[in-house]
């Protein structure tokens, strides 16, 4: 008995879902379950012959209704044909009458159609929207990765490759980079206090004299190879072998790979931190000579230095070229000092001979910036992530948009992101003739503004406000993304320019200066008296365009420059904060942390024992017992941290300087002055394109950390530094 019961069961609760199943919404809110759109069930409960009964089903299924509408119009046919069956009329007469099904739907379906409600027509046809929309997207998007998955890059040029051969076509032994190579190895690693000595009585100057002396023969070889024609470094994506001595240690990824397998942006760049270390030997050497006396070495040092900054510009990369000008700036720095401590220390030959060679810098005497490596690098970066359709166009890849990712420094294909959002990129990204067309609108405004000095330079320049708008677009910023991403900070490297220019220039007026006071026994009364016997021409400030200004003044010659501002301050340089680093004598010691009640009981204890200067920076300077201001450090305890002291009581410990030629001193960061009395040294301006070792092409154009140096100022017991401006 109960397994007859349990089938009863099963279709009684099926019956009763089917039942739920097809009642209406609105009924069953009213707890009614009346089964109305159950037209199989009306046709099956319906007296009606087979045929008539199909003739309904199609014309159902013909209209194409909702569900209410269907069962409505099942019970009206349902209901015409069995008033036909009552009125004695045959099946397939009624069947005849009634027509062709087709058109039967096609008129019942614009009928009901006609009968909806305005609120019925909204939801229909907004539902008919969504599902067309659903189905553009899906079809539009298959396309897309379609097209994106089975497109493949085509790496045709090897945009090193030319590079390269400028580099081979140099006779081997015209080639100053092996010997520069053999220089550093024999160097080994240069003492600090190599970069860092100034003059006797210095911390460390024992020490660095007696390493210059023990390498006097490698620096000897070192000043012989800078006279080559030719640096004949080859720019490579691997280490050559005789590059791998540059390096304690290497990875298999440093000595494998071609341009099939690295962009241009992976090119190593192993020449250009040794060649920093071998300026940093040659400055050394320049002072250890001109403090002997020994004004031959003196300029054969400053004409080494010189031509290591153009060795170095070769090579075809941005960063290159801010390298050659900190190695030109270390020289340039020296040889201000040397011509402001010993004026009578080289021979007219001897400085003829460095204001040729002053002159000479850059390309036909100009110094600037080599734009070619950074245009063959975002070449060589589309060529890798679109396809080539044989009209320079093409479509961005699978292989284009990971290689953009590991640019960028994200990565959505770790979880599945980037196969996802790919293919809709793809058509939002420029293809390859719109990107590298605005590339190249935006690089010719940087070329033709970049090259113009500061005064004839627009603030900003267009090419900054062309990637400033695309970076402040969302839009902008996704379709044009290689070049918000790979366009080089231009701008500040022509910044540099422009400090090594005026740099130089005021060197150059300072020899002339010095040239004609031995030629006449006086200073001329103007630069203008310089032309044509000393000068070609008068060196022109490079933020206002005009000739240095120039003034005698207690007999000694102040040369300046107006400044960024434009205003004429008489040479004054302006007052700004002192480096942090220098604010402190000697290391300090720091006390044990306590709690803020400790620090005041121990603020309010007499006098006794230990006392301590106010607390800076978290730090305390201990002091004697029984002494009402600081010990001196001894020089052993002091090391590099005394520089402040050495900085403000030089020029009271050095002879007064005589009133004679001296190098043109700089104001305002980058122009020059001579001070009414004292002669200062010239400002350091920083290091750019200091990166770690290896280099690689696409390291931070600009430096890596301000080097806000300080500048004398030719009085005593004052130390001030550069002006600073966001782009000073």
């Amino acid at each position: 008995m109960n397994s007859s019961a349990t089938p009863n069961t099963t279709s009684a609760v099926g019956s009763r879902w089917r039942l739920l199943r097809t009642t209406p919404l609105r009924d069953v809110v009213r707890l009614r379950l009346t089964g109305r759109l159950d037209v199989a069930a009306h046709l099956a409960g319906a007296d009606l012959p087979a045929a008539l009964r199909e003739v309904v089903q199609d014309i159902i299924r013909r209209a194409r209704l909702n569900r209410l509408e269907r069962a409505d119009l099942a019970e009206e046919l349902i209901a015409h044909f069995q008033d036909g069956l009552s009125a004695g009329e045959s099946a397939d007469l009624l069947q005849e009458r009634f027509g062709d099904p087709r058109q039967a739907a096609r008129l019942l379906r614009r009928a009901r159609k006609r009968n909806r409600t305005f609120k019925q027509q909204v939801i229909m046809r907004t539902i008919q929207f969504f599902l067309i929309l659903v189905g553009v997207v899906v079809i539009g998007y298959g396309l897309l990765a379609l097209r994106y998955f089975t497109g493949t890059p085509t790496i045709s040029k090897d945009y090193l490759e030319k590079h390269q051969q400028r580099a081979l076509a140099a006779p081997p032994e015209q080639r100053a980079w092996p010997d520069y190579r053999a220089a550093y190895v024999a160097l080994g690693d240069l003492p600090r206090s190599v970069s860092d000595m100034r003059r006797p009585g210095d911390v460390g100057w024992p020490e660095s004299v007696a390493y210059l002396r023990s390498h006097a023969g490698t620096l000897a070889s070192l000043r012989q190879a800078a006279q080559k024609d030719a640096f004949g470094f080859i720019p490579d994506y691997k280490l050559r072998p005789d590059d791998v001595v540059l390096y304690s240690e290497t990875t298999p990824d440093m000595l494998t790979g071609d341009y099939q397998t690295k962009t241009m942006i992976e090119v190593l760049l192993p020449h250009l931190g040794p060649m920093r270390v071998l300026s940093k030997a040659l400055s050394a050497d320049l002072r250890l000579a001109a403090e002997e006396g020994d004004a031959q070495r003196t300029t054969d040092n400053a004409l080494a230095g010189l031509s290591l900054g153009s060795h170095v510009q070769e090579t075809p990369f941005l960063i290159a070229d801010l390298v050659a000008y900190a190695i030109w700036h270390v020289t340039c720095k020296d040889l201000q000092a040397v011509l402001t401590q010993q004026p009578d220390l080289f021979t007219d030959e001897q400085l003829l001979q460095l204001g040729h060679a002053l002159a000479a810098l850059g390309d036909a005497g100009v110094p600037r910036l080599h734009l070619e490596g950074e245009r063959d690098m975002f070449d060589d970066i589309l060529q890798r992530i679109y396809t080539d359709d044989g009209d320079g166009n093409g479509h961005l890849t699978a292989e284009g948009f990971e290689l953009i990712e590991g640019i960028m420094g994200f990565s959505g294909w770790d979880d599945g992101l980037g196969g996802v959002t790919g293919p809709v990129l793809s058509a939002m990204i420029a293809d390859r003739q719109e990107m590298q067309r605005k590339y190249e609108d935006i690089f010719a405004l940087a070329e033709a503004e970049l090259h113009l000095p500061y005064h004839r330079r627009p603030k900003p320049t267009t090419m900054e406000v062309r990637v400033e708008e695309i970076a402040a677009s969302p839009t902008l910023r996704t379709r044009y993304i290689l070049i918000a991403t790979l366009m080089p900070a231009l701008s500040r490297a022509a910044f540099h320019t422009d400090m090594i220019t005026q740099k130089r220039d005021g060197l150059l007026a300072a020899v002339a200066l010095d040239r004609y006071r031995r030629d006449r026994g006086a200073y001329p009364a103007s630069l203008d008296a310089l032309v044509p016997a000393y000068l070609p021409a008068v060196p022109l400030d490079r933020c206002s365009g005009e000739p240095l200004l120039y003034r005698l003044e207690g007999g000694a010659p102040l040369v300046y420059a107006t400044g960024p501002d434009g205003d004429d301050d008489g040479g004054r340089l302006p007052p700004a904060r002192r480096r942090r680093r220098h604010r402190r004598l000697a290391r300090p010691q720091r006390h044990p942390r306590r709690s803020r009640p400790q620090r005041r009981r121990l603020a309010s204890l007499p006098p006794t024992g230990a006392r301590s200067h106010p607390r800076r920076r978290g730090r305390r300077l201990l002091r004697h017992p029984d002494s009402a201001a600081p010990p001196a450090p001894p020089p052993e305890a002091a090391g590099r941290l005394g520089q402040r002291r050495r900085v403000i009581t030089s020029l009271q410990r050095a002879p007064a300087a005589p009133t004679s030629p001296h190098p043109i001193t700089p104001s305002r960061s980058l122009h020059q002055a001579y001070p009414p009395s004292g002669l200062p040294a010239l400002t350091s301006f920083g290091e750019a394109g200091r990166a770690p070792t290896p280099f690689l092409a696409r390291n931070s154009p600009g430096p890596q950390r301000r080097n806000r140096s300080r500048i004398h100022t030719g009085r005593p017991n004052q130390v001030i530094h550069p002006f600073r401006r966001p782009c000073w």
